[in-house]
């Protein structure tokens, strides 16, 4: 467990130095290395507290009035599980020390019918873990001088530590396999965009790329606004409002939505009737209703009480087989206005080059109107 921390705090070292040499406000160009801190927790549903910028995918909701003990009980496995490493191994160290103990006191018990040679407690405790190991025996007579009670003992404890190597190397093998830890190698950009088109729309973008030679299999993306609208029925008060977003790009009708991750993937949301970032619809002196701006879903996304849009990308591990799923969010802090991604990919020595510090960069559009 001191060796795990140790390799877990060097590595978060490593990559918050390496961060904060990486980030930069801006550069000659015009483009912008955006820097998001991890620290500032403004108004959000996801967190950002992971050294490169992502997010561990943990929602900060507080549940309340809620039987988690009962739940606990009745889910002991999966509640040990999510237990950090700190506390799983330590865990598993005690209950065979106890097992060892516990079946050392009825080893003991029976020394003087028995003949194993047991003359103190301290050959008792160590026959209790030749047991339980399977490394050996050092009594006079293995058959234990044709003891009855010997067969009771031995045949228990035999099964007893089948059944809690089954168990802990389970807890184990799945808390350093479980999916989190590989959902961390998929890569949200910083910010997303919100920009006018030159058809005269409004588009969201963002960017997410996988950094594994080995992609996730058949991965979708999935994208939604969670906002708090004021409730009709009560004054003051407000509704929490949880709105799917329709994609256009990856368009779910091609190729069933899946996504190609070995490369940068472009996510875009049409932002106009229907679209929970739409204002409600106004109409001009006309009576027509008067087109939608960069601007306009400005105005009316900071007049909300909160706003964030969470994107999804879930897929299949192809060594485990394990399903993985990836969470971002973006808060209105995190909405960059008419700009651009610039380009990360490059063609190099015949080979496709990502760079992954230009994955978030942008630059800001000429005005349209000059």
């Amino acid at each position: 467990a001191w060796v795990f921390s140790m390799v877990a705090t060097m590595s978060y070292e490593s990559r918050r130095i390496f961060n904060s040499f990486s980030e930069s406000e801006s550069d000659e160009d015009g483009t912008d290395r955006t820097s998001i801190e991890s620290g500032s927790q403004l108004q959000r549903l996801l967190e950002r507290d992971t050294p490169n910028r992502q997010k561990q995918g943990l929602y900060r909701i507080d549940r309340r009035n809620a039987v988690e003990w009962n739940l606990c009980c009745r889910d002991l496995f999966h509640s040990l599980v999510y237990w950090p490493m700190r506390r799983l191994l330590p865990m598993c160290a005690a209950l065979y020390f106890i097992s060892w103990l516990f079946f050392a006191l009825l080893w003991y018990a029976l020394a003087g019918t028995c003949d194993a040679g047991l003359i103190n407690f301290r050959r008792a405790f160590l026959l209790s873990v030749e047991t339980m190991m399977t490394i050996g025996y050092g009594v006079p007579d293995p058959y234990f001088n044709d003891c009855d009670e010997v067969i009771f003992l031995l045949s228990t404890q035999s099964l007893w530590s089948l059944l809690l190597d089954a168990m802990l190397l389970n807890l184990v093998y799945q808390r350093f396999s479980r999916a989190f830890e590989r959902a961390l190698a998929i890569v949200f950009s910083d910010v997303c965009i919100v920009t006018s088109t030159a058809a005269g729309g409004v588009q969201l973008v963002f960017r997410i790329c996988e950094m594994r030679k080995q992609p996730l299999l058949e991965p979708l993306v999935r994208v939604y606004c969670v906002r708090h609208v004021e409730d009709e029925f009560e004054f003051g008060a407000f509704e929490v409002d949880v709105h799917p977003v329709a994609l256009e790009e990856p368009d779910n009708s091609i190729a069933d939505g899946k996504i190609f991750m070995s490369l940068p993937v472009r996510v875009v949301h049409t932002i106009g009737p229907g679209s929970p970032l739409a204002p409600p619809a106004q109409e001009g002196k006309s009576g027509v209703a008067q087109d939608l701006s960069a601007e306009d879903v400005q105005v009316y996304l900071q007049s909300l009480p909160f706003v964030e849009i969470i994107a999804i990308v879930s897929g299949t591990d192809g060594s485990t087989g394990s399903s993985i799923e990836a969470r971002h969010s973006y808060t209105l802090e995190e909405i960059r206005w008419n700009c651009r991604f610039v380009r990360c990919v490059s063609w190099a020595d015949g080979m496709h080059c990502v760079d992954y510090s230009e994955l978030h960069r942008i630059a800001r559009l000429p005005d349209r109107k000059k």
